[in-house]
């Protein structure tokens, strides 16, 4: 059976477009670390140093990663994976001159530790960009090794913003029990109630003074409906006279949103801790709900102004 001259060159075009295409994605290019490839899924931590910034991630038991310096902050789902084999796919360039071995420490480096779940140091390794090499290329110089020229390096951001999943915690306001609210000089109100569709009373000091039932409704409106339009680390912004507030839940959720207002706007950064109500039995299900809300206790949330307005509304009250 004769093939035809067109069946033929078709065939010859695939195999020449499969042949560009193994080459551009360095299928079967050298590594410029050869090892890290049959080390990859034995990873548990990934620690990166640059300059004064560090960035760790954890694997969990459950096999979620973590942003260890942000709070035990999930990471979103695939970038832990996604860096880890973009590392290993760095590819070789060239042997690069230069003496072995390096001080790791981040000062203008990338410094990138990669250990197991026991802590067990898997790779230690520098990535220094520039050096007059092309985008996407970076000198990269193991632990006591000889420096390499690397292609196919990936960017890296150490924002936890970049890495964490970020959400701000929410309450629905029929489950709050009690509501707290300290002012800069430490003056505190505290409401409380005894079912969800009884009405809110002041107590301690203060039992007998009147309550505004509107502001209270509308404050646990904006807890229960808390959003945000832009996020940033705590540590950014300085939280000096800030104002308190904290809900309570039946079930034990407690969570505490600490509010600072400046020319931006209202931020709030956010903690939570579950406490068993009275002596009842332990609640699993509020308690995981608690650790997964103080998570985010490394991020400031900025809210909208109707938000804000609504919190507002109790803290003058």
């Amino acid at each position: 059976m004769r093939l035809s001259k067109t069946v033929l060159g078709l065939a010859a075009g695939a195999i020449a477009l499969a042949v560009v295409f193994v080459v551009q994605s360095g299928l079967f290019a050298e590594r410029a670390l050869p090892l890290l490839a049959s080390q990859r899924d034995k990873v548990a931590r990934i620690t990166i140093q640059h300059d004064s910034q560090t960035l760790t991630l954890r694997k969990g038991g459950d096999g979620t990663w973590l942003v260890e310096t942000a709070g035990e902050a999930p990471v979103r789902e695939g970038l832990a994976e996604a860096l880890l084999d973009d590392l290993a796919g760095m590819t070789l360039v060239q042997k690069a001159a230069g003496p072995a071995g390096s001080s790791l420490d981040g000062s203008g480096d990338f410094a990138i530790a990669l250990a197991d779940e026991a802590g067990v140091a898997l790779a230690l390794f520098a990535l220094r960009p520039g050096e007059g090499l092309p985008e996407g290329q970076a000198l990269v110089v193991p632990e006591g090794g000889a420096p390499v020229v690397a292609g196919r390096v990936p960017e890296i951001n150490l924002s936890p913003e970049h890495w964490a999943d970020v959400f701000i915690p929410r309450l629905e306001a029929k489950r709050v029990r009690v509501v707290r609210v300290m002012t800069p000089d430490a003056r505190m109100t505290t409401y409380e109630r005894a079912a969800p569709d009884a009405p809110f009373q002041r107590v301690a000091g203060d039992a007998g003074a009147p309550v505004d039932g509107e502001s209270i409704r509308r404050a646990l409106e904006a807890v229960e409906g808390l959003a945000y339009d832009q996020v940033r680390q705590a540590g950014e912004l300085a939280w000096t006279g800030a104002t308190m507030l904290m809900a309570e839940t039946f079930d034990g959720v407690a969570l505490t949103l600490l509010g600072a207002s400046g020319e931006d706007g209202m931020w709030v950064r956010v903690n939570a801790h579950y406490q068993a109500p009275g002596e009842g039995a332990s609640d699993a299900a509020a308690n995981a709900e608690a650790e997964r809300f103080n998570r985010m206790r490394a991020f400031a949330f900025r809210l909208p102004p109707e938000t804000a307005d609504k919190l507002k509304g109790l803290l003058r009250s």
